[in-house]
């Protein structure tokens, strides 16, 4: 069990300690993971509104009659729930437009739950509650984890310190390594949402557009707010995006309709879980190595293992990924060729071709 998972747990565990669900209770969770106590207020409550960020966390969830499933990662409408549950996300930022969401969904007499590692937000997002609600309390602190109570909104617009409106998209003009530029859109909770990272920008140096995509039918795993994609569809034939995350799916279709790109389309997917056989010429990918607060490789190593069903004969993969993370021995075990494009200190490029 990782240490997300097992957080997880004893969120979920000490929430259940300390919360009141009547039967009559609205509830909107703004999180997917504690399936077991969701498919038990499915049973027991008026009404039970689910989002989450992630795709494949809303996929797991079994289908109830009651529960119903949001693909938008916030509430949209005047909805008002009477329990708001939160377990604490990776990003200040994103917690608080998670604390927004809720105050602005919260009936009156309401209350949100808190839940998360104290080390992991909870602390922090407990103290910035404050500035949205009148009570702000921890209700419960065992095995440096705690739930907090939050009720009576006090905020009638998103406190002007904090910035702009987090679950907003925003724009932003990225200057790409070819001199061109894109229009992007974006939003706290996407990786690297605020401007183009590093290793993004080494990728797009050393992958060659007229040899590698020039013509070619494009997948960007993990597309965020669509830069990699929106710039390969400037030379491919035509390009898939996904991602598990549902903002950056969100954002990267705003991104390529504001671009007026036509020849590619972005798709909420557990890697190639929505792809159904599609097959490409090229795979390129900045792969996430983070799960929460966790660095874990499993996404990045079930993009290689299961690259072969979804490339051409003599199609390949390209990722840029941090150095001592060293993918290509796995690449190695299944395709004919693997090649270092470049690097640095820091991010290496890799091309690995003709799948086995």
């Amino acid at each position: 069990m990782g240490k997300a998972t097992d957080s997880a747990t004893i969120s979920t565990a000490l929430l259940q300690e300390v919360a009141q669900f009547d039967a009559k209770d609205r509830v909107l969770s703004l999180t997917a993971e504690p399936f077991t106590l969701l498919r038990q207020l499915a049973r027991t409550v008026a009404q039970l509104d689910v989002y989450d960020l992630d795709y494949s966390h809303l996929a797991a969830l079994p289908a109830q009659n009651n529960m119903h499933v949001h693909t938008s990662v916030y509430p949209q409408g005047d909805a008002r729930y009477d329990k708001v549950i939160i377990f604490v996300p990776k990003g200040r930022d994103v917690a608080k437009a998670q604390l927004w969401a809720a105050a602005k969904s919260l009936a009156d007499d309401g209350m949100v739950y808190v839940c998360g590692p104290t080390k992991g937000g909870a602390k922090t997002i407990l103290k910035d509650a404050s500035e949205l609600f009148a009570e702000a309390n921890t209700l419960i602190f065992k095995k440096r984890h705690r739930v907090g109570g939050l009720g009576k909104p006090t905020a009638t617009r998103y406190p002007s310190d904090w910035g702009a409106d987090p679950t907003q998209r925003q724009q932003r003009t990225f200057n790409l390594p070819d001199g061109q530029s894109l229009l992007v859109s974006t939003m706290p909770g996407i990786f690297s949402w605020d401007a183009l990272d590093e290793g993004t920008r080494l990728l797009l140096e050393k992958v060659d557009p007229e040899t590698d995509i020039r013509g070619k039918a494009v997948l960007d795993i993990g597309c965020g707010n669509g830069v990699i994609g929106g710039w390969a569809a400037k030379y491919a034939d035509r390009v898939t995006m996904v991602d598990d995350n549902l903002l950056a799916v969100e954002c990267s279709q705003t991104t390529l309709a504001q671009n007026d790109i036509n020849n590619a389309e972005a798709l909420a997917s557990d890697v190639y879980s929505a792809l159904d056989g599609q097959q490409y010429d090229l795979i390129v990918t900045n792969p996430p190595f983070h799960d929460k607060f966790d660095v874990t490789t499993n996404v990045a190593h079930r993009i290689i293992r299961e690259a072969k069903a979804h490339l051409k004969r003599d199609g390949a993969l390209i990722w840029v990924a941090n150095a001592f993370l060293r993918y290509e021995s796995v690449a190695e075990e299944h395709f004919r060729s693997v090649e270092l494009l470049g690097g640095n200190t820091k991010y290496v490029v890799v091309k690995a071709s003709r799948p086995k």
